[in-house]
């Protein structure tokens, strides 16, 4: 399972701020995030298993983002891997809500996934068991089920996503980062971070785009008990349509 925080417009100079963590296990091989020598226009840590990617952006400032879904249909990994559901998307030419009726129609390809795209203000999601949708400013989460489904570990994150927002931290990054590394439990048990010897946490990412176009991406990954591997930063002018 993975952690995406997404506010949309909820900062006077970020109208996108998203935080997430990719949990996985340790042992499936991943580059961290560069731009792809094949796809030079995107910018994404690549899964070396099926090629593809769970958080990436392009040079215009699109956004994709995928999950996988905890307890639907559990074991079925599907045709396609579900990290091309990203990088097809931001390879190609074609808009989030066109994009999200195509992959609709084809889900049965697909494990369980969550799939939510970010193109010009606007926000846009599917799922293997949701119908594609637009969704509204406001706070947004995504932890074992669909886009604002409240589980216990999003609502965390999102108590946390707002305290920052009200702070005078707010566009630092590192304040994101430091959010998502929370492993306390809490009385609900569920820790941001998830550590553990065979699957946890292996990288965080806070990506922000500016009211002026400015896209800034910062990865910080992790070893298999907890300690920071790398922390990578890019920043760049996103192309106009």
């Amino acid at each position: 399972m993975c952690l995406i925080l997404i506010a949309l417009d909820q900062h006077p100079d970020l109208p996108l701020i998203v935080a997430a963590n990719r949990d996985e296990f340790h042992s499936r091989p991943t580059q961290p995030l560069h731009f792809w020598e094949d796809q030079p226009e995107l910018l994404a840590g690549r899964d070396l298993e099926s090629g593809g990617t769970w958080l990436g952006v392009d040079r215009g400032g699109r956004l994709a983002a995928v999950t996988n879904i905890r307890g639907e249909q559990p074991g079925r990994r599907g045709e396609r891997s579900r990290g091309s559901l990203a990088t097809e998307y931001l390879s190609g030419r074609l808009g989030a809500a066109e994009y999200l009726q195509k992959i609709a129609a084809e889900r049965g390809l697909y494990g369980p996934f969550n799939l939510v795209l970010y193109e010009q203000g606007s926000l846009h999601a599917c799922g293997s068991s949701t119908a594609p949708a637009r969704y509204p400013s406001g706070l947004h989460a995504i932890s074992n089920g669909a886009l604002d489904e409240p589980w216990p570990r999003s609502e965390r994150g999102l108590s946390g996503l707002e305290r920052i927002l009200n702070s005078n931290e707010g566009a630092r990054a590192d304040a994101y980062l430091d959010l998502l590394a929370d492993q306390n439990a809490g009385t609900a048990g569920p820790p941001l971070f998830i550590l553990g010897d065979r699957y946890g946490t292996r990288c965080s990412s806070v990506i922000l785009l500016t009211a002026t176009g400015q896209l800034s991406f910062v990865e910080r990954s992790f070893l298999a008990d907890g300690t920071v591997g790398e922390t990578r930063r890019f920043e760049f002018q996103i192309k106009a349509g």
